[in-house]
């Protein structure tokens, strides 16, 4: 499989506007070198190497984000001689010495976490006209410390330095994770380090926040000492993509099955094309699952795309519809696919005074999304390559440091084309793991009445270990769809709820 048929496939374009896995396959499709133009990677200028363990951490007012007058810091981390992450971190507007703090990852991959923080659940909203910025009333942390990450290096205000390697992989970003964290709870917020923690991760996160979790279980169980011991209780995964041609194959089921939510979207003709061509879809899945190479799954992507996932991208492509939400369409160009009332995050960051407020360089150029992190995944295979195995160890491998399994949270958009619900429920349902039969025979249950606001089903293991949540009326970007019901899902959460 070239490399340039596996970009085409893959264009799942983290585009100019909007910051999470947008595909636009037909207007790249063999073009090896253009998806890589618009957007540089964050490279810093300066040669010299980072001094690993460094940290800058600058506090700050409501000048660049309004709250309520909860704390909150900026600044860097040196993870490596080579790469420096970017976070910005916000205490609980509750009781920030006993809640618990979030880590919150965007996807991509290439996505800046930014995104998440103006955009969904930060602690403000950057407001679409003014370049003000507002308190957000279902912040994440109105219960909880929220920190946002930008990662891998590159992303964001995250660097790497001059000459140095990129992050080419899911396991690439993993050891700077993790030396992070080991950072950020030992040295720079020790207070921290004992309350419950949690990792939340959106779309390409699916691959994220299971990978990075993995690599922490495995460096306990080695007694690394370079491991993290932290209180690790949960992963939270939304909209979280983790078996690319799975969703392909979603897309049948949701588009073309009596009283599916697409219904009527995609005529019978092109619904029979689709329907024809999922055996051999399916089979070539079940060799990429198998075997995890490159070849195999790429192999696999190429196929499901060419004669199942074809018949909604010509539309996405046409203007007429949206990945994100079948429900909106993409006027002039699939460029535009974001959603109305989003501020524009990098106009805002790229102002001088902000950076210096902020403590970045003012010769970094702030991007959303990046181009070069994102053909760096799809060339070495990561982006193709299903991540269900690492889940399976998270939710059946205890963690050392408390003796106790990681449990998972997954929140689905319904209205999502590319993490589509069909396909989330048959991954979940077909993975292998302790308690497989327990998680496909359980019922699902409508949302309790004290998930205010929200319609949809869940349904979990007796324990709580694994729980899937879908949500009527909201698309790739849950919590800003429904930003009060998805607030109330992860409260009941972390309070220990979700229990079949």
């Amino acid at each position: 499989m070239h490399v340039a048929s596996a970009l085409a496939v893959a264009a799942l374009c983290v585009t100019t506007h909007a910051k999470q896995l947008i595909p636009d396959f037909e207007n790249i499709r063999n073009e090896k070198d253009t998806i890589v133009t618009h957007q540089k990677a964050s490279v810093s200028s300066f040669s010299e190497q980072y001094i690993p363990g460094k940290f800058t951490r600058t506090a700050q007012d409501n000048t660049l984000c309004a709250t309520r007058g909860e704390k909150q810091w900026t600044g860097t981390v040196d993870v490596s001689i080579d790469r420096r992450l970017f976070y910005w971190f916000f205490e609980s507007r509750n009781d920030p010495s006993k809640d618990p703090v979030i880590v919150w990852l965007n996807g991509g991959p290439g996505s800046s976490s930014m995104f998440g923080l103006f955009n969904e659940i930060g602690a403000c909203s950057l407001d679409s006209t003014s370049d003000k910025t507002y308190i957000n009333e279902w912040s994440w942390n109105n219960n909880a410390s929220v920190l946002f990450l930008d990662q891998p290096a590159g992303v964001g205000f995250s660097t790497y330095r001059s000459g140095s390697p990129m992050p080419e992989s899911d396991l690439d970003g993993a050891a700077d994770f993790q030396y992070f964290l080991n950072t950020f709870f030992s040295k720079m917020f020790p207070e921290k380090s004992r309350v419950p923690m949690h990792i939340a991760a959106e779309s390409y996160g699916g691959h994220y926040g299971p990978v990075y979790l993995k690599y922490i279980i495995d460096a306990q169980n080695a007694k690394s000492p370079s491991a993290f011991r932290g209180n690790i209780q949960s992963l939270v995964l939304v909209n979280g993509g983790f078996d690319f041609s799975g969703e392909v194959i979603g897309e049948v089921d949701m588009f073309c099955q009596d009283n599916s939510i697409g219904k009527g979207i995609i005529n019978k003709t092109d619904c029979d094309f689709m329907k024809s061509a999922l055996p051999e879809c399916t089979k070539r899945r079940a060799i990429c699952n198998k075997s995890l190479s490159q070849t195999d799954c790429s192999d696999a992507a190429n196929y499901c795309h060419d004669n199942i996932d074809i018949y909604y991208a010509t539309l996405v492509a046409d203007g007429t519809r949206n990945y994100y939400d079948i429900r909106l369409n993409c006027p002039p160009s699939p460029d535009s696919c974001e959603e109305k009332g989003q501020g524009d995050i990098a106009k805002y960051l790229n102002r001088e005074m902000v950076k210096k407020a902020l403590g970045v360089s003012t010769d970094t150029q702030f991007a959303e999304s990046n181009m070069d992190i994102f053909k760096a995944y799809v060339t070495n295979g990561s982006f193709f390559t299903p991540q269900t195995q690492a889940i399976s160890h998270v939710l059946d491998t205890p963690l050392p440091s408390t003796g106790k399994y990681i449990s998972i949270l997954a929140i689905n958009g319904n209205s999502d084309a590319l993490v589509n619900t069909p396909s989330i429920i048959s991954a979940y349902n077909e993975m292998s793991w302790s308690q497989q039969t327990m998680f496909q025979t359980a019922k699902w249950s409508a949302l309790p009445k004290d998930v205010e606001s929200i319609t949809g089903q869940w349904k979990a293991t007796k324990d709580g270990r694994l729980t899937l949540v879908t949500v009527d009326n909201a698309g790739h970007m849950v919590p800003r769809n429904q930003p009060k019901g998805t607030k109330r899902i992860v409260d009941k959460w972390f309070l220990g709820g979700w229990k079949a």
